[in-house]
């Protein structure tokens, strides 16, 4: 027996929310009775399409989701109206809300990343500060670009970007790393300390201080990983493909929820809950983690060799800054 779109699109809503929370809201979004209620969430009383949009406005589901063939699928992105960083960060903050809260359990995240996963960026304030000032020229700040020291940051951003990493270390995690992953941000460094972007030297240095510490945090995660008396929090299971990654994909199941964000241009995510495009993705990246090299739970050998590469690359890197500095009198 067929299922009408009005009765799929309120079972949608209760798989998501729960069958009480749907009744009790739309009672009072659609500011009616609980028995007119009913008669729209069984097919009894047809919704009419208002009613149908603000029920999909409030609850925040695609229609495409909920309504359409199988063949679509919908996405959330941030920048239709955004104008400034903490336009972008504030939907950031929003679209990770369901994937990074604290009282959600027994759920876990999957994360394909061509580089880093973006929240160990977040975690290192320097790093986030040259990158949150790439971010702001290349989308919303016109003139030269300028990085010092005394580079103010929105006190809203910064508490969004603990806020999130803290999140996100609350979860149960697996990911994939590119093992090129900090390539394209030493090439940017590089770059723009040959052009002149840097206001002092101080900043420089803190920022490579704070890429020594990063290498040092990502080398004793899969040794947390190893450690049986670590909590669960400080346990990821570390991949690294060795092919190396041309997308970001961040994929989170919980008890109601399974979402599929994909990055298209660090940290900026489109988010779609379909569970058919979660699936697919899903599959995808199983694929791709048989094909990977474990280095957490054992992987000793593979693990060492991996960041002996990733310690050769930063010294390399560190040498060139050095070099650079002088040769620009800074």
């Amino acid at each position: 027996m067929s299922v009408s779109p009005q009765v799929r699109f309120f079972n949608y809503l209760h798989h998501r929310y729960g069958k009480k929370e749907v009744i009790f809201e739309t009672m009072e979004v659609l500011k009616l009775q609980q028995a007119a209620v009913y008669k729209r969430v069984n097919g009894t009383t047809a919704l009419t399409t208002d009613e149908l949009m603000q029920l999909a406005s409030h609850f925040n589901v695609s229609l495409d989701t909920a309504l359409q063939h199988e063949n679509y699928f919908s996405f959330q992105h941030p920048f239709q109206n955004s104008k400034r960083s903490l336009d972008f960060f504030e939907h950031f903050a929003f679209i990770m809300e369901p994937i990074l809260e604290k009282e959600v359990i027994r759920s876990e995240i999957t994360y394909l990343a061509n580089e880093l996963p973006v929240f160990y960026y977040l975690h290192h304030e320097y790093i986030f500060r040259f990158q949150l000032a790439i971010w702001n020229h290349l989308h919303w700040t016109e003139g030269k670009l300028i990085i010092g020291s005394d580079q103010v940051i929105d006190p809203k951003i910064d508490d969004l970007r603990k806020q999130v990493v803290e999140s996100y270390r609350a979860r149960r995690v697996t990911e994939i790393w590119n093992p090129a992953m900090l390539s394209n941000l030493y090439q940017q460094i590089l770059y723009a300390i040959s052009i002149r972007v840097f206001a002092d030297r101080d900043f420089i240095d803190k920022l490579v201080k704070d890429l020594e510490n990063l290498i040092h945090d990502l080398q004793q995660l899969p040794q947390q990983s190893h450690d049986p008396s670590s909590s669960t929090e400080d346990r990821p299971n570390i991949y690294i493909n060795e092919f190396g990654n041309y997308m970001n994909i961040l994929l989170f199941e919980g008890e109601k929820l399974r979402s599929t964000c994909i990055g298209y241009d660090m940290p900026q995510f489109i988010l779609s809950h379909d569970t058919r495009l979660y699936d697919y993705s899903k599959r995808w990246v199983e694929n791709i983690k048989r094909h990977s090299v474990f280095i957490t739970y054992g992987g000793l050998r593979d693990r060492e060799l991996f960041f002996a590469s990733v310690e050769r690359e930063f010294s390399q890197f560190a040498d060139r800054v050095q070099k650079l500095m002088v040769l620009y009198q800074m």
